[in-house]
């Protein structure tokens, strides 16, 4: 491609001259000088040059596109409660089910998943293969950790997960059936440290079991929400709601990368320029 393709006309303007423009019939003749007698129509060397010439102003140039994407993703921790009341009502494969669908939108994202009972512990560290952790998923049934509801000890584990973490947004999404019965950390330990490392809570209580003053609690202090579900509808729509308000950036930047061939036929506009200089010279030499 050219840069300024209006100059390849030029080649058409001096044909056109060459058909259209008389010669002057002023003429001085000299006896000695050498005469023409069949005139060409196009000084061939002149016409290379010329033409030669006019790509080099018109700049031939090669375009080179390259787009620089940058993804800012999260890092996300699940702290899924797998206790014996998960079984009941299939909860337990219900959530899971949400949250594969959730972990595959989260395409740019790291994803950890902490489980917890009497005790929590780490199922996953933070990932960016999803596909490891749907096979993690696989493996966990109701009661793995214990029957009872340890969430104090999963969100202040959950903590740790972060502890290397360079990413500008973490958060921790909370899914339970009940209230806490187990934990050893205090729940103000637990808050104090979420708010220290910036961490948000969304907090999601399934049923009528769950205890909505500590679970809003839990969000309102770290800057998360609180969700109450009865159903499976609802639970997706909260991961829904939880994938929109914490949607990862994606920025691009375009760089144009271009690479000028100008001087090719600059050189040959020259030469022949020099070469039609040179025969007209001989033509008047006596």
């Amino acid at each position: 491609m050219f840069e300024y393709p209006l100059f390849l006309i030029i080649p058409l303007i001096y044909i056109f001259c060459r058909l259209k423009c008389p010669l002057r019939n002023d003429k001085i003749i000299f006896p000695n000088a050498f005469v023409l007698k069949n005139r060409k129509f196009i000084n061939i060397w002149e016409f290379l040059s010329i033409l030669f010439l006019s790509i080099a102003l018109a700049s031939p140039v090669k375009t080179k596109i390259i787009t620089n994407i940058q993804k800012k993703g999260y890092d996300i921790v699940i702290d899924l409660d797998t206790s014996g009341s998960m079984a009941q009502f299939n909860k337990i494969n219900i959530a899971k089910n949400v949250i594969r669908a959730f972990i595959k939108k989260r395409k740019n994202d790291r994803v950890g998943l902490v489980i917890f009972g009497n005790i929590a512990y780490i199922a996953s560290p933070l990932t960016p293969d999803k596909k490891a952790l749907n096979e993690i998923l696989k493996r966990i049934y109701p009661g793995i950790a214990g029957e009872k509801t340890a969430i104090y000890d999963a969100l202040f584990l959950s903590n740790n997960l972060f502890k290397h973490s360079h990413a500008k947004n973490k958060i921790i999404i909370l899914v339970t059936d009940g209230m806490d019965n187990a934990s050893i950390t205090p729940i103000d330990v637990t808050i104090k440290k979420l708010k220290k490392e910036k961490i948000r809570v969304y907090t999601v209580g399934i049923g009528n079991e769950i205890d909505p003053v500590t679970l809003r609690l839990i969000a309102n202090k770290t800057g998360g929400k609180f969700f109450d579900v009865f159903s499976k509808d609802e639970l997706k729509q909260v991961y829904e709601t939880i994938n929109r308000l914490e949607k990862s950036k994606i920025s691009s930047k375009t760089i144009i990368n271009k690479i000028y061939y100008f001087k090719y036929p600059l050189f040959l506009g020259i030469l022949f320029l020099l070469i039609t200089v040179y025969k007209r010279q001989l033509k008047w030499k006596f």
